[in-house]
């Protein structure tokens, strides 16, 4: 255990290429103590201002994002030289977890369920990519819809997480013109090209999920 602020950092989630995630607690007065989920910055990238300014856009994009199915942002700050994100802990496990265990077990995620799980994902995009703030759409893009960025928890919940690639109309940030982000096997034509998004695009992603899903097998290699 780690001493973070007011937070209790407990074991490392993941670790990406911009971020490192962190089972943690938020420890209050007179002994209150809640779950959450730490997402900090990796340390060399903390003086890289580009890096900075997508960490902070992701944080005051997803903040206004409240859905049953889209993972919720609760505090955004600096401790010391590390940005962070604090958002609502899952148990669980993420997607990508769950079509590799079903591998090893050499089974196959049944068709209900992967109807299930893709609606309630449809769901949260369908709120994400309407949702308006002072007459008029925010124009959110996932850009990032995988297997990873789907969590499933222990007790049927599904949400969709990391933000941090999407795509907003009111960004602060600007994404470099033709700058390719988000993986490669899951991504549109027109993302692949570094063309202007919409909507269609993270659903074109949902189709892929879907269909690995049905078939046990990558849609592209």
């Amino acid at each position: 255990m780690t001493k973070f602020g007011k937070y209790i950092l407990h074991e490392k989630i993941a670790s990406g290429g911009m971020a490192e995630i962190f089972r943690a607690s938020f420890v209050g007065d007179m002994g209150f103590e809640k779950t959450c989920t730490i997402k900090k910055i990796l340390p060399h990238l903390s003086e890289d201002e580009s890096f900075v300014n997508m960490f902070i856009d992701e944080a005051r994009l997803v903040s206004r994002l409240s859905h049953n199915n889209i993972v919720q942002v609760h505090d955004f700050g600096k401790i010391e030289n590390s940005y962070y994100i604090t958002m609502s802990y899952l148990d669980g496990k993420d997607l990508r977890k769950v079509v590799q265990r079903a591998e090893q077990l050499q089974g196959q995620i049944p068709h209900q369920l992967c109807a299930f799980l893709i609606t309630e994902v449809l769901k949260g995009l369908n709120y994400a990519h309407e949702i308006i703030e002072k007459n008029k759409n925010l124009g959110i893009i996932h850009r990032d819809i995988s297997p990873p960025n789907i969590l499933i928890s222990y007790q049927g919940e599904v949400k969709i997480t990391d933000f941090g690639i999407a795509k907003a109309a009111s960004n602060i940030s600007l994404t470099v013109a033709g700058m390719l982000k988000g993986k490669s096997g899951y991504m549109s034509p027109e993302q692949a090209r570094g063309d202007d998004l919409d909507s269609r695009s993270d659903l074109f992603a949902a189709g892929i999920v879907l269909w690995e899903m049905l078939t046990g097998q990558k849609l592209f290699k």
